[in-house]
């Protein structure tokens, strides 16, 4: 009897994947490290195994991601296995983050700080990618009982359908909840939407979020996790701060049709730390469409990552801009990746796209990675297009001037080269556009012959 159970215990281990025994003997560092508890329920990926710190993470399976969340304090040794084939080649992403990982017997050891998120690929491979998010520890959690916030509990799935807030209200979703719905505000103020869970839109023709006329807005730390319709949607809001916010959009029931963060006719902006996966624009800004609308301005997009699958563009104007769109920066961003067709369809890695009667203007992109442009790096662009650009507005030629474009680097050359193209040669002319610092593949640019830029109707320096 007792050696029948040896064997079988033998026989256990050997067949035990890999990463199952992978890093036990590591030194583990002092952080502290929040893992999650969710229902039990829930069926964890089948394609890979994570540790941190030596604790094992509950992987959240997407039709395309696959997502793993964990709190810490400090940097965290973070162990990966894959469960469905061999590890050859590893790219963790952005590139040029340059976060500390190697590969050694089949098990990724990469290293994270709070607040940080790394996309990984395994085998030259985009399909089924893991992404990982460390965020700080929740441990400013609003009072369970006050009557003021709308709080789901760890280790639960909740399927309340279309939620909505009053002003002065939070909704705290904590990390291993799992929310079921999309959330409606309509002039509130004063909102917090806040917690390390998951906000998975529940099928339908709602947005996941969408918010309307609000002002002092905060929207911070969660997951939203959409497959329908725009995934985070702002119109004429004012005052909105959202800081580690995670849009993970798989393509639509409806096409592609899925923008994962949008910015509409809103004033006093500020995203910090945001990552945005989707199959149409990434991070977008308009300023009127249907029957929304009004001025963009002062805002800032900053520390964020984004991955635009299949169509749109990672960094976006466009293109219902009948009001002006001022006083925009984006700072330290990252394409990931950025769309491609077969057909080449004014897709970039960064887009201002005017298609109505506004002006972009006063513009500044700074540090920004481009790393795999898969048709355009950048593209520009007045023209006249066919999407509705506000109700009963008749359309007319618009505007983009004063746009610096600092220290851009493109990792490879885009199949399409890049853009940027004026509607006339007078008043509707591109001007103001300057390039301090672009390189490709690690050249300097200094012309749009050097480049590869096809530029008509428009005013580009190179410095």
């Amino acid at each position: 009897m007792k050696t029948s159970l040896i064997s079988i215990l033998l026989t256990a281990i050997l067949l035990a994947p890999a990463c199952a025994l992978a890093g036990s003997a590591k030194n583990l560092t002092d952080a502290k490290v929040e893992t999650y508890s969710y229902a039990d329920e829930l069926v964890p990926s089948l394609l890979y195994d994570v540790k941190v710190n030596g604790q094992r993470q509950f992987v959240y399976p997407t039709p395309e991601p696959h997502i793993c969340a964990f709190g810490c304090d400090s940097e965290v040794e973070v162990e990966i296995c894959s469960l469905s084939s061999d590890i050859k080649s590893v790219a963790v992403r952005p590139l040029n983050k340059k976060y500390p990982w190697s590969l050694k017997n089949g098990v990724i050891t990469l290293r994270l700080k709070p607040y940080e998120k790394a996309v990984v690929e395994l085998n030259g491979s985009e399909e089924n990618p893991l992404f990982i998010f460390a965020n700080p520890l929740e441990s400013e959690k609003p009072a369970k009982d006050n009557p003021s916030v709308k709080y789901f509990e760890a280790g639960k799935i909740y399927t309340p359908g279309l939620l909505k807030l009053e002003s002065g209200e939070t909704l705290y979703i904590e990390g291993g909840a799992v929310v079921n719905g999309c959330l409606d505000l309509r002039e509130k103020n004063d909102v917090t939407i806040d917690g390390c869970g998951i906000l998975n839109c529940h099928p339908g023709d709602s947005r996941g979020i969408f918010a309307l006329r609000c002002k002092n807005l905060t929207l911070k730390n969660i997951i939203e996790i959409n497959k329908n319709n725009w995934t985070t949607f702002f119109a004429e809001c004012e005052g909105l701060r959202s800081d580690n916010y995670k849009a993970v959009a798989s393509i639509s029931q409806n096409g592609a049709e899925n923008d994962a963060f949008d910015i509409l006719g809103c004033h006093d902006v500020e995203v910090r730390r945001g990552f945005s996966y989707c199959h149409d624009d990434a991070f977008c800004i308009k300023c009127r469409k249907w029957n929304y609308g009004g001025p963009s301005s002062d805002i800032l997009i900053e520390d964020c990552m984004a991955w635009n699958c299949l169509r749109g563009n990672c960094f976006e104007f466009g293109y219902e801009l009948q009001d002006d769109a001022t006083r925009i920066t984006f700072r330290n961003i990252y394409s990931i990746h950025s769309a491609g067709n077969p057909e080449a369809y004014r897709r970039g890695s960064i887009g201002l796209h005017n298609g109505a009667g506004g002006c972009i203007s006063n513009v500044l992109y700074e540090n920004v990675w481009l790393e795999d442009p898969k048709e355009f790096g950048i593209h520009m662009i007045i023209m006249q297009s066919d999407y509705n650009i506000g109700t009963g507005v008749q359309w007319s030629p618009g505007k983009i001037s004063n746009v610096t474009l600092r220290n851009v680097h493109i990792e490879k050359l885009p199949p399409e080269g890049n853009f940027i193209q004026g509607y006339d040669s007078g008043e509707h002319k591109i001007k103001g556009i300057r390039f301090e610092g672009l390189w490709i593949k690690d050249r300097r640019i200094r012309s749009a012959r050097d480049g590869n830029f096809d530029i008509k109707n428009a005013e580009v320096i190179f410095n």
